[in-house]
């Protein structure tokens, strides 16, 4: 796995933490009305930011609000500066990057968002001087305005790089169209998997009595004055969602060799040699109906997102002290999809790294992602037999 991916994931993880984080903040501060939020004070007029500032001084408990988004705003700063730069540094020096105009606008974007992070940081600082004080506040268009012109030019020059040199052709038109097919083609094949994560998603997320399960499995005390007990309630729980990922990860696996070999016959109906036909799909070749990456990614997807949909919906409970909203969830859903995807892609490779590697590099790799999975397994046994014995109090 790459370094850059990698850096680019952990990135995407914190900085949608921090604006769910400032979203929460925001809303507390102006109460749910988007004409007395954060960005409502940057973008008005002195007028209009002065009667908000008047509106966050009522209660100091707005205030500490702003003061908050603030400090988060820091760090997101610190984040998204570091990694831009990095990125665009990336970019600029890639050896098959060969377009001088591109490579000089790389350049001068650094310097673009490094401006436009000062002219952030400036702003918040003068925004957290007049929470403090009585002083009249001046137009903060005057920030907002060339920070975001900044921001976007340093930006511009990035998103060119990262798109595909040959955007602007039949062929990635093509490559779009096929990868679409495919893309619809493996849902309707896998749709019973993914109905099987939409209703957990319903019921859990959404309705009143699946919501108070998870409240039961979260609360839930063990029988008696003892505070070690055997909690059969809470162990029945892990068992079912084992199972039930278990059995989710299957049958969506069994449907993927039942394609794959029905995909695999009718080429050598066709008049194709087994063993090419065979050879072409571990290629990736395009002429399948569903590809090896759908086949082999969307079954380990649904079974990584059965878990993945229980943690949200403990996080989302109402006996945890903090917990996520409904729009959070999806957010940290979909990230995580997209996160758990490139991961099973990457173990996928290392686990089928083809003749290209030699033998016992291959078995030692093999061996290893055996020996980790093991290790969590037990890992994961030790802690459902534990928290079967814990007592779990509300900590609201």
């Amino acid at each position: 796995m790459k370094i850059p991916f990698v850096v680019t994931m952990i990135t995407l993880v914190v900085v949608a933490g921090m604006l769910c984080a400032i979203n929460r903040q925001n809303d507390f501060a102006s109460f749910g009305q988007k004409s007395f939020g954060f960005q409502a004070f940057n973008f008005g007029s002195p007028q209009k930011s002065k009667a908000i500032m008047a509106y966050w001084k009522k209660k100091p408990e707005k205030v500490d609000a702003i003061k908050t988004i603030i400090k988060i705003d820091y760090a997101f700063m610190f984040v998204y500066c570091l990694y831009l730069c990095f990125s665009i540094n990336y970019y600029r020096k890639r050896s098959s990057e060969n377009r001088r105009w591109l490579k000089t606008w790389l350049k001068i974007a650094i310097v673009l968002i490094i401006a436009a992070t000062a002219i952030d940081a400036i702003q918040d600082f003068k925004i957290y001087h007049y929470l403090n004080t009585e002083d009249s506040i001046g137009d903060m268009r005057y920030f907002t305005y060339p920070k975001w012109a900044a921001l976007i030019l340093g930006l511009l020059p990035l998103f060119i790089a990262a798109l595909p040199r040959d955007i602007i052709s039949w062929a990635f038109v093509g490559r779009s169209i096929r990868f679409l097919s495919q893309l619809l083609k493996s849902i309707w094949v896998f749709f019973p998997g993914i109905l099987f994560l939409i209703l957990p998603i319903f019921c859990f997320w959404m309705l009143g009595q699946g919501k108070d399960i998870i409240v039961a499995f979260i609360d839930n005390r063990p029988s008696g004055n003892s505070v070690i007990a055997f909690n059969y309630f809470r162990l029945i729980f892990f068992i079912a969602i084992g199972f039930w990922a278990y059995v989710s990860w299957y049958s969506s696996r069994i449907i993927s060799y039942i394609k794959k070999k029905q995909q695999i016959e009718t080429q050598v109906k066709a008049g194709d040699k087994f063993e090419d036909v065979e050879r072409d799909y571990e290629a990736h070749k395009d002429y399948f109906e569903i590809g090896k990456r759908f086949l082999d990614g969307i079954p380990r997807l649904i079974g990584n997102a059965c878990f993945l949909i229980l943690e949200l919906a403990v996080l989302q409970s109402p006996v945890l002290y903090t917990s996520i909203t409904a729009m959070e969830a999806w957010l940290f859903f979909f990230i995580a999809m997209y996160i758990l995807w490139h991961v099973n892609k990457w173990i996928s490779i290392k686990q089928n790294p083809g003749e290209a590697l030699e033998d016992k590099k291959y078995i030692a790799e093999r061996q290893l992602f055996k020996k980790t999975f093991y290790v969590l397994l037990t890992i994961f046994l030790v802690l459902v037999i534990i928290t079967s014995f814990y007592e779990f109090t509300s900590i609201q």
